[in-house]
């Protein structure tokens, strides 16, 4: 059984190692995740028993939504836990009147967004490195 709560700081070294073993990690640290977490409106992990196995982050604006860092631990995939995640962050932004959820994904990810009913939209996005 799959248990979805709330992040805790006491989470971080786990995630870490979810976000790296879902080639996420950026090089975070500890500090990257404490910042990521007092700006993001949802973010969540689900858990199997006691060890991290999912895990999402989303900012909201007031209107507009940006998902970061679904990950989901291999071993773990296609048990519907990227789903569950969705869910349930899906339901709490809808709750503080989101409308929309803007995300990047890799094309093997797509499938995956587009069976859960998200569409590609018309623009392209763009993005600038620093």
């Amino acid at each position: 059984m799959y248990k979805i709560s709330n992040v805790t700081k006491k989470d971080f070294p786990e995630i870490l190692k979810l976000l790296e073993k879902c080639n996420l990690d950026f090089k975070r640290k500890i500090p990257d995740l404490e910042k990521a977490k007092k700006l993001s409106t949802v973010f969540l992990v689900c858990r199997k028993e006691k060890s991290i196995v999912g895990a999402v982050r989303v900012i909201f604006d007031g209107y507009y939504c940006i998902l970061y860092d679904l990950a989901v631990v291999q071993e773990f995939r296609n048990q519907n836990i990227g789903k569950l995640l969705m869910k349930e962050a899906e339901k709490r932004l809808k709750k503080q009147g989101a409308k929309y959820i803007f995300l990047n994904a890799s094309d093997e990810a797509v499938k995956f967004y587009k069976k859960i009913g998200y569409t590609k939209p018309k623009t392209n996005p763009l993005i600038k490195y620093f």
